[in-house]
């Protein structure tokens, strides 16, 4: 793996770049960092130039970088690496909070990917009507408990309860521990999103302007969030499959590298 840093403007990224061909760019989810990609790079290296970057805010860079915490800061950074390496029209794959960023840049930049691949998406946004009221009162009793962890100084168990919820039936248990570590590492990025995130411009309406294919990946033990999410973006993105991964949750990029990898392509 060859790691670099990119220089944006007066900020700069970290980065791993990894195999020779056409590029796919990788962006992770919350409270992660470009090792997060370490599994997927496994598997894609021998056929892609896969690229695994850290977003703004998630170690190592420097988690007091400034900024508003949300979906169109890390989405204009996305869009200023791509440019900064030339790279344009390439396949991208998100995870979670990730793929919100993914779906921002494409809406800002239309020839930015040829295939976007969605893994576990969050777009919570997405489930306004009565039908998901369920749903959004167990979010938001899971980001209350959250904060309050973080009030009383337990970032690691803020990190834990997200990710419990996230995970499901399966938990936080079962990430592999290297993940596990690292999203302990990151709770400060966590902490942003929860006390400081501000409004992102991505609507129903600008996923709608999404032009490309997109493949939604959800681990076949998902919680029941992740499917109403997958639907709503079919719904809004008409080019849009859904792809059962099996044996998994939201940890399927960790422990089911080779299957995303073979949904990739």
């Amino acid at each position: 793996m060859n790691f670099q840093t990119i220089h944006l403007n007066s900020d700069s990224l970290q980065l791993f770049d990894s195999g020779t061909g056409d590029p796919v760019l990788f962006i992770h989810g919350a409270c992660a960092s470009m090792m997060h990609g370490e599994a997927l790079a496994g598997r894609l290296a021998g056929r892609y130039r896969f690229i695994s970057y850290s977003q703004r805010f998630h170690l190592p860079n420097p988690p007091q970088a400034d900024g508003p915490y949300n979906a169109d800061t890390h989405a204009a950074d996305l869009i200023a690496l791509a440019d900064k390496m030339g790279i344009q029209g390439c396949k991208v794959i998100g995870h979670s909070y990730g793929c919100s960023v993914i779906l921002t840049a494409a809406a800002m930049r239309k020839d930015l990917f040829s295939h976007i691949y969605l893994a576990e998406p969050g777009l919570a946004f997405l489930l306004h009507d009565d039908r998901y009221l369920s749903l959004r009162e167990e979010r938001a009793e899971v980001f209350r408990r959250i904060k309050v962890c973080f009030n009383e100084g337990k970032a690691a168990d803020a990190v834990s309860a997200l990710m419990r919820y996230a995970n499901g039936s399966r938990g936080f248990i079962a990430f592999p521990e290297k993940i596990r570590w690292d999203m302990i590492a990151n709770a400060s990025s966590l902490h942003r999103m929860v006390f400081e995130t501000t409004p992102s411009t991505l609507n129903a309406e600008s996923l709608t302007s999404i032009n490309v294919p997109v493949k939604v990946l959800l681990g076949q033990h998902c919680i029941p969030v992740y499917n109403a999410v997958a639907e709503e973006i079919k719904r809004h993105i008409p080019h849009t499959d859904i792809k059962i991964i099996p044996e998994c949750a939201h940890d399927l990029i960790y422990v089911r590298p080779r299957e995303v990898a073979m949904a990739i392509g």
